[in-house]
């Protein structure tokens, strides 16, 4: 373990994706413990604002290999049309030695989601999509969304669990997200800038909050390896008639209709109403500025500290990690600096 540098850079906060206003100057330290795997660190400052922690985290790296997502704590899977069920794999992976794993037979469906009550949601996930040798076009493989328990066509997978139309002017089919490489026609291309490229892990983030019902006035963000897709602040992301909140979010996964391929997926992280709001680990003190983001464990967020568990991840040993802690619109407030052991 090498010795830990450990600052904290105060900045006038300003809206996510400007340049700061004010030059980093080092402070008393707020940072406490090492940037390992596994270990947890504790950042004291001011602001932060008391916020629930992340609804879910995983990394895999706890499980073994053909472990059952369903097995996991918090997961529910689900398999369909024969369809395999959803495992942690040592196949590959975006971080350490494990990941989960849609595995898709020609015509089946295998999807891992959580259930809540909720009507925002944040998640950023390393995401690689895998067409099968042979196919070139998977035009029914589905993205990161989320479901009401009310709407109009209920879809029969997921028992007791309904979709509502969401986002209709960006899908092909009015109720789902297409965000697939090589599809015919539609969707992927405006949820993204370039399309997640098959069989190439992609850093994937989500911002989704729901609207009035009936009114354009939802929110749906997108960001591909960093680079912003949509951004969109007034559109329909509740349909006249729907009332509930959103009940589920599911993970990219498939469905059928002759195509075959695997989804994976590593450190996860989806949390539920509490905006943009999160824990980033950096290669720049500059929010903006940085060309590698992974979101950590938050454990505990009040105003005056925040705790977080490193995950598995893929900064370089010696290298300067910068911590960012991301207020409820995205923003970065604060930002700490520690060298990763």
């Amino acid at each position: 373990m090498g010795n830990v540098i450990v600052s904290n850079i105060t900045r006038t906060p300003v809206e996510n994706g400007s340049n700061w206003g004010s030059v980093a100057a080092p402070s008393s330290p707020g940072l406490t413990g090492t940037f390992a795997e596994g270990n947890t660190i504790t950042l004291a400052g001011s602001g932060y604002g008391t916020l629930g922690v992340t609804t879910k985290y995983d990394d895999f790296e706890d499980g073994t290999n053909g472990q059952l997502i369903s097995a996991r704590p918090d997961w529910n899977t689900t398999k369909a049309n024969g369809g395999d069920d959803p495992i942690v794999v040592s196949e590959t992976s975006y971080a350490g030695s494990l990941c989960g794993k849609s595995p898709i037979a020609a015509t089946g469906d295998s999807a891992t989601y959580l259930t809540g009550d909720f009507r925002e949601v944040y998640a950023a996930f390393a995401y690689k999509g895998r067409i099968n040798s042979g196919e070139t076009v998977a035009n029914t493989v589905k993205g990161f969304r989320v479901h009401a328990n009310d709407g109009p066509n209920v879809y029969t997978s997921y028992p007791g669990i309904s979709e509502q139309e969401i986002i209709s002017e960006h899908s092909i089919n009015s109720r789902r997200f297409e965000v697939w490489p090589k599809q015919d026609t539609g969707g992927q291309t405006v949820l993204y800038t370039g399309a997640p490229s098959d069989n190439v892990w992609t850093y994937l983030e989500y911002y989704w909050k729901q609207g009035s019902v009936g009114v354009a006035d939802g929110v749906v963000k997108t960001w591909n390896n960093l680079t912003a897709g949509l951004n969109e602040t007034s559109v329909t992301t509740n349909e006249a008639g729907v009332t509930n909140s959103w009940k589920l979010a599911m993970l990219p996964f498939f469905w059928g209709n002759g195509s075959g391929g695997d989804h994976f997926y590593d450190l996860v992280h989806i949390s539920f109403d509490q905006g943009q709001a999160k824990v980033m680990a950096t290669d720049n003190a500059v929010y903006a500025s940085s060309t590698k983001r992974e979101a950590m464990n938050t454990l505990t967020r009040v105003d005056g500290e925040v705790t977080f568990k490193v995950p598995a991840n893929t900064f370089t040993p010696a290298s300067t990690v910068y911590i960012h802690v991301i207020d409820t619109d995205g923003t970065s407030t604060n930002t700490y600096s520690t060298t990763v052991t």
